[in-house]
């Protein structure tokens, strides 16, 4: 596991933003990425993937700026089709939560997006 102190992350809800440590698709190796909490169901975490890869941006993928408030290092992409359930051994650290506003455009995109499976 990373040396990063775990802290801020038994109560996490929807919208908060946490680091993760997560694994490749290939189980290979694993690498700390930002996600976007959706919900928790005891030790399980429903998490949307975070990306600094702008240009690579899907429709309904949200932009969030990087700054000193947020702990992001650059403007960054919550993937919204990019959601998996992980135990919450893999959270490191609580960064920070979203505002009202990108939470309700998070909500509305992801229900566009089950709308359209």
């Amino acid at each position: 596991m990373s040396p990063i102190i775990m802290r801020d992350i038994d109560n996490l809800i929807f919208g908060d933003i946490a680091l993760a440590e997560l694994p490749y698709t290939d189980g290979s190796k694993t690498k700390i990425r930002p996600v976007l909490i959706l919900t928790r169901d005891k030790n399980d975490y429903l998490l949307m993937k975070i990306t600094s890869i702008t240009d690579k941006k899907e429709q309904l993928d949200i932009e969030v700026s990087g700054d000193y408030e947020n702990n992001l290092e650059a403007i960054s992409v919550i993937k919204v089709k990019k959601i998996s359930t992980y135990s919450k051994e893999i959270l490191l650290q609580k960064l920070w939560v979203l505002w009202d506003k990108e939470c309700g455009i998070v909500r509305k995109n992801l229900k566009e997006f089950v709308d359209n499976l």
